[in-house]
């Protein structure tokens, strides 16, 4: 349900996220969805709002799944 409130896009970012493994970095996403890097922040950001994704502590720009099973793309 909290992948239904997200944008197509920022679904799509996430199915690709998901096979970078549970923590990515934002780069990463840039580098593998060709998409900009504003575009991806913004993604993250809108994903990070509800609580699919969080910031890893003490490190920039790395994100890490909130929960390990039941995100079904």
């Amino acid at each position: 349900r909290r992948l239904e409130r997200l944008d197509e896009g920022a679904r799509g970012m996430l199915e690709v996220a998901s096979v970078l493994g549970r923590e990515f970095g934002l780069e990463h996403l840039v580098m593998v969805t060709g998409a900009e890097r504003e575009v991806v922040a913004d993604r993250l950001h809108q994903a990070a709002g509800g609580d699919i994704v969080a910031p890893v502590e003490g490190e920039v720009d790395r994100f890490r799944f909130a929960h390990a099973v039941g995100l079904k793309f």
